[in-house]
């Protein structure tokens, strides 16, 4: 028996029935679906449910819709709820929903610890109608803990899930001889969630499955988040219309595009090191040393060109620790630029330890040897000299104390950028090729 096509703005759970048994429906408290801090989130989709309500109470009065039964009155609020996303939608895009094609996709390296709160909640909050055309695809890839068990659990709750599915019908993935042959499936109206598992490490392993499902089906707009990033409900739908403009409808030379994600540190974690100062880890051991924010792609949520990016025209995505890094590098090489939308469409879950962030400092030192060493992209890259030349290293570390909110600070910058500068020759020399990265405490 085919499943009701449901909406896929999931707001109406109450006390009154805080299961919803016999609705079907997927649907969560509005407090549960961000993390602490993100109140911008709530805000969005309480509006919009303020919004519902009240044309509800416009059609029915505040007594017709008290007298409804519980199921006939939230399937009414829904059937509202879908007409105005429907609308939201074709406005902000400028495309109608049954028009949109996209992947929005997912690498996962064991988090079940963070799934429940950004990786899933990121896909089921989504402000996107039922009648777009997305397949929402969660690739865990060599993981060892119950991530996969979580995702599966997930595409339960929208119903039956097909398994077993040849993984040829999604595309040709012979460049990852340890991708499992078969894949999941379960399907709400247009939207299909799909899980792959690979034993091949690495987010630009991933990002290359995603490239080739979308030159594989001719879908033109790749989207994806980290899994420790939360996404806001409206952020697939303010990235796609940036990307629409770019991938298809060609306003720009833009074949990626990537949005603002400000860092959420838990306070119960910070380092003691930073709680007497008001600056984020991020600040203190700042990327933006050798290149300013906006001229970086930031890959913790972001949408690529698929065609631009394919491994059959030559410019695949490449092994790499800095894989967000390559592709803006791919993009700059071959005289195409990359944008970014200037709101603030996600967050993530900062890392609160300095031993974390010498790690990260560590993963961006062995990814710009990668680039500039094995990638053939030294020509784009002259950031390269911050890493191979100790003394330009120091001057531009003393040219960025000269910001005020870092003084007193530079003795701890200097020492750990040396600490993870030394520590990246070390990965690299002992393994130039290897993507994959140390996981890191605190960001989960």
């Amino acid at each position: 028996m085919e499943r009701e096509v449901r909406p896929n703005y999931h707001l109406f759970k109450t006390k009154e029935n805080p299961d919803h048994e016999g609705t079907g429906r997927n649907v969560y408290f509005v407090d549960s679906v961000t993390p602490p801090g993100m109140k911008t989130s709530h805000a969005y989709i309480r509006q919009n449910l303020s919004e519902t309500l009240s044309i509800a109470k416009t059609e029915k009065g505040e007594e017709g819709l008290a007298s409804m039964p519980f199921t006939e009155r939230v399937r009414y609020l829904e059937s509202i709820a879908q007409k105005e996303q429907y609308k939201r939608w074709e406005e902000t895009t400028g495309v109608k929903p049954e028009d949109t094609r996209f992947i929005f996709g997912t690498p996962i390296y064991n988090e079940q610890r963070m799934g429940a709160s950004s990786m899933i909640m990121a896909h089921v909050a989504a402000d996107i109608p039922s009648s777009a055309h997305v397949d929402h695809v969660y690739v865990t890839n060599r993981c060892t803990d119950g991530s996969e068990d979580l995702v599966l659990k997930h595409m339960s709750s929208f119903g039956e899930t097909k398994t077993g599915l040849p993984i040829t019908d999604l595309g040709n993935f012979s460049f990852d001889p340890q991708i499992e042959p078969i894949y999941s499936m379960a399907q709400v109206g247009n939207h299909r969630h799909i899980h792959i598992d690979t034993r091949t490490p690495s987010k630009a392993n991933v990002w290359r499955i995603l490239t080739e499902m979308g030159v594989y089906q001719n879908i033109p707009i790749i989207m994806s988040h980290d899994a420790n990033v939360f996404v806001a409900p409206n952020g697939p739908m303010k990235l796609f219309k940036e990307a629409h403009k770019s991938f298809v409808l060609k306003e720009d030379d833009a074949v990626i595009v990537s949005a603002v994600t400000p860092e959420y540190v838990d306070p119960k974690k910070l380092d003691p090191t930073l709680k007497d100062t008001n600056l984020s880890p991020r600040q203190i051991l700042p990327f933006g040393l050798l290149v300013p924010e906006q001229h970086r792609v930031n890959g913790k949520f972001a949408a690529w060109d698929p065609q631009f990016y394919s491994d059959r025209n030559g410019r695949g995505i490449p092994p790499s620790k800095l894989d967000d890094v390559v592709m803006a590098k791919q993009a700059e090489k071959h005289g195409r630029i990359f944008k970014h939308v200037s709101e603030v469409l996600s967050y993530e879950w900062g890392v609160p330890t300095l031993e974390g962030r010498k790690k990260m400092l560590t993963r961006f030192t062995t990814g710009y040897l990668q680039i500039a060493n094995g990638l053939g992209l030294r020509e784009v890259s002259p950031e390269i000299k911050f890493f191979e030349d100790p003394d330009y290293r120091e001057h531009v570390l003393f040219e960025n104390a000269k910001d005020k909110r870092l003084e007193g600070h530079l003795p701890l910058t200097i020492s750990m950028w040396h600490q993870a500068v030394g520590k990246g020759y070390e990965d690299f020399l002992k393994d130039p090729h290897n993507p994959a990265f140390e996981g890191i405490e605190g960001s989960k």
